[in-house]
């Protein structure tokens, strides 16, 4: 167990273990406000009165652009439509049986791919991405580091 110190129904602090009393180093209005908790409970952690819950995961938010690295990378490592395929291999398949040649184009000289761009507006629907898919995408791709 340790001694948390709770502010604005939060886990604001966690009181280093001492030797010395907490009576003897802090103010009775301070530890007025402190709670015994898990020593599982850190920083950020939610108090609702009784116990301590951890905080609700934070959303990645999604990046509007990845490099072509980093998006290549990111279908490498998604599984495809079958078995021992990766999504890099269904969207290279896919790109080859595009009829529109600037398809090709954009897919071998980008640099950078939008996630909002003509390129995935195209490509993503014949690949069963929706925006959920995409944006999951997108947030691993901005997580590789080249």
């Amino acid at each position: 167990m340790q001694t948390i110190y709770v502010h604005g129904g939060m886990a604001a602090e966690v009181l280093p273990v001492s030797e010395v009393p907490l009576a003897d180093r802090y103010a009775a209005d301070f530890l007025a406000d402190c709670v015994q908790g898990g020593d599982e409970v850190a920083p950020g952690w939610v108090w609702n009165g009784t116990t301590f819950a951890a905080p609700p995961p934070v959303a990645a938010s999604v990046p509007r652009q990845v490099t072509m690295v980093q998006a290549v990378l990111a279908l490498h490592a998604a599984h495809g439509s079958a078995a021992g395929k990766t999504l890099l291999d269904d969207v290279e398949a896919a790109v080859a049986a595009a009829s529109d040649p600037r398809i090709a184009l954009a897919w071998k000289r980008a640099s950078v791919l939008d996630r909002d761009g003509v390129f995935l507006a195209g490509l993503a629907p014949s690949l069963g991405l929706d925006a959920a898919k995409l944006d999951a995408l997108f947030v691993a791709a901005a997580g590789i580091v080249v």
